[in-house]
């Protein structure tokens, strides 16, 4: 994952994409998306001029929060068990520098996978990012954060699940 996708300065200096690479390993949730999901995502992360939809191998494991991750890669290396899914990526091939995120949407990122439990090797990689100048905390993320919870809360109180 890098953070090379320019933000707005000293508001929210970038955003993440990911990568392809040999050595990297990227963690993450994966969702089964409607039609009309996967369009409001597209629309929502400006594809396909922001981003682009590309297809992974993906090695599907539950999180225990220590390195359930690293288990399930090192078992894949035996065993053929990926997945094919979507990822969003940038199409823009001359963003090579990594711009520092806010502390607020880093946080958000390290927030997700502290809530998946993901690996713990791989939550201090996302803690040792650096943290770009905001005026504030980051406002967008705080705030698109405060809605989602919102909207969860919601959802939780109503009995829907999404």
């Amino acid at each position: 994952m890098r953070f090379n996708i320019p933000g707005i300065p000293a508001v929210e200096p970038s955003w993440a994409c990911v990568e392809a690479s040999s050595q990297d390993v990227v963690h993450g949730v994966m969702y089964t998306l409607t039609p009309q999901d996967f369009a409001r995502i597209s629309m929502s992360e400006g594809v396909p001029f922001g981003y682009q939809w590309k297809v992974v191998d993906v090695v599907p494991y539950q999180g225990d929060g220590e390195n359930a991750g690293r288990r399930a890669l090192s078992e894949s290396a035996k065993v053929s068990n990926t997945v094919k899914a979507c990822t969003l990526v940038t199409n823009n091939p001359f963003l090579k520098r990594d711009i520092p995120p806010s502390k607020a949407y880093r946080n958000i990122i390290i927030q997700g996978a502290k809530d998946f439990r993901m690996d713990q090797d791989y939550i201090e990689q996302l803690e040792a990012v650096p943290i770009g100048f905001t005026f504030g905390e980051g406002y967008v993320a705080k705030n698109v954060l405060e809605a989602a919870q919102e909207r969860a809360s919601q959802r939780k109180k109503s009995g829907q699940r999404k």
